[in-house]
């Protein structure tokens, strides 16, 4: 079987917006042209760029997961951290997910773009440690906390 190329996969995630036709994405209308470019590829996700006039967003397609999880539950398990994360203003705010799998065979989270330049890590450590804190500092009662915790984090 060939491994999947986000280049390869532009045309499916074209697809998949016109048919599904995503919706609560601020400056968005589902009717009109729309254009979508390759962001990021990692080993388990595709990250496309969508734009149209000011909008801007992300379409992700979860191709695996790092933790066990099926497609469809790995992309519900990201949407749900990013809604949980929101309150911090440092992550990408989630507009929808899809993991219906009944247009593509993945699951599907659509989130907010967010304008910059990689990280690197030699350059940004500082601020990258912020960052990490202000997520660490979020408040999160129980019962809104869905986040897999290892037990044994040295294991």
């Amino acid at each position: 079987m060939q491994a999947l190329s986000i280049q390869n996969f532009l045309t499916q995630a074209q697809e998949y917006i016109k048919k599904a036709k995503p919706a609560n994405i601020p400056g968005w209308a589902s009717d009109t042209h729309f254009t979508i470019d390759p962001l990021g590829q990692g080993e388990y996700n595709m990250n496309f760029l969508i734009r149209q006039g000011k909008a801007a967003w992300v379409l992700r397609v979860n191709t695996g997961s790092t933790i066990g999880l099926s497609t469809s539950n790995q992309i519900m398990y990201e949407f749900q951290t990013l809604k949980l994360l929101a309150p911090t203003g440092v992550s990408p705010m989630p507009y929808f997910v899809d993991n219906s799998l009944r247009l593509l065979p993945f699951g599907v989270l659509g989130m907010a773009y967010l304008e910059g330049d990689w990280l690197d890590y030699q350059q940004d450590l500082v601020d990258s440690a912020r960052l990490m804190a202000r997520y660490h500092q979020l408040a999160v009662p129980e019962r809104d906390n869905h986040l897999i915790r290892e037990e044994q984090p040295l294991t």
